[in-house]
């Protein structure tokens, strides 16, 4: 009887006794964001996409802790923790917008009854991954030292400088562009990666879409009132000519939106421990990934 005691007494979980699925993969600041058992339903909901999937137990590794620093980095910018409800609501739109229902449901089937652990597992990651995106593009705090160099250039073009010396002094980009009518929509000005592009007054083809709202009714050698606004850049715009054949040439200064990796390195570094001494030493070998930039690795 004693012995059978001390035998149960000895399975029990503490702190040298871990049960495997709960045995922490990773922790930040103390926190454990990753579990065996995490990385055990990843994989397997994963490798529901067939042949070709990534369920490796280090792609795993590497999901689930890119979205707990991104989740971890939105609540040290006054975001709310990701809520149950928000999880609900977003497998209700995964339901409603899957492409792919056969995968869905094989995703489901894994889970089980164990909604919250399919929410927590498999919906929490894309979850974040679309809340981060939209924090970074349009958050206030995030762009607005961006926005206000932007908009102290359009002041100062709305005085008179000219915009292409104007770009230079403050470290924007410039570009002259025409547009012609007749030509069909050429793509629209792709400003994701002009950050940085020295002024040089390169030619771009414009779709219409642009052109209406925000060239219509000016006058030659006018800018448009207050900065132009999209997912990926702020940019302002003048119109230089109309000419008799109906093509438009203006003239843009533009700056990229400040990048999640930018953002990420004005943070205090997170603390992350990853107690398995294999995957600590693959993931000390990763370079560039600016998710890990946010954390030093113990």
């Amino acid at each position: 009887m004693k012995t059978t005691l001390a035998l149960a007494l000895l399975l029990l979980p503490g702190p040298g006794n871990t049960s495997p699925k709960t045995r922490p993969v990773a922790s930040l600041d103390n926190s454990v964001v990753i579990t065996e058992a995490d990385l055990s339903d990843w994989q397997a909901s994963q490798a529901c996409y067939g042949q070709g999937a990534m369920t490796s137990r280090e792609a795993a590794f590497m999901r689930l802790l890119e979205a707990a620093i991104a989740e971890r980095a939105m609540r040290s910018a006054g975001k709310p923790r990701v809520a149950s409800s928000d999880l609900a609501k977003e497998a209700g739109r995964i339901d409603r917008e899957t492409r792919a229902p056969d995968i869905l449901d094989c995703i489901k089937r894994h889970f089980g009854k164990r909604v919250k652990r399919y929410h927590q597992v498999f919906v929490k990651t894309a979850f974040v991954e679309s809340r981060m995106r939209e924090f970074i593009m349009r958050d206030p705090k995030v762009q607005e030292p961006l926005r206000r160099k932007v908009a102290s250039a359009a002041e100062d073009a709305a005085r008179g400088s000219g915009m292409a010396e104007t770009a230079e002094r403050y470290g924007l980009s410039y570009a002259s562009s025409t547009y012609q009518p007749g030509d069909g929509p050429a793509r629209a000005p792709d400003l994701r990666h002009d950050r940085g592009m020295p002024p040089h007054g390169r030619e771009r083809s414009v779709d219409p879409e642009f052109v209406r709202p925000h060239l219509a009714g000016l006058s030659p050698g006018e800018l448009k009132k207050g900065l132009i606004e999209s997912d990926y850049a702020f940019q302002i715009v003048r119109l230089l000519e109309r000419r008799e054949d109906g093509s438009i040439l203006f003239e843009t200064i533009s700056s990229q939106k400040i990048s999640q990796e930018e953002w990420l390195k004005t943070l205090p570094k997170m603390r992350l421990v990853v107690p398995e001494e294999g995957l600590r030493r693959w993931v000390s070998g990763i370079k560039g990934n600016p998710r890990l930039a946010a954390a030093t690795l113990d």
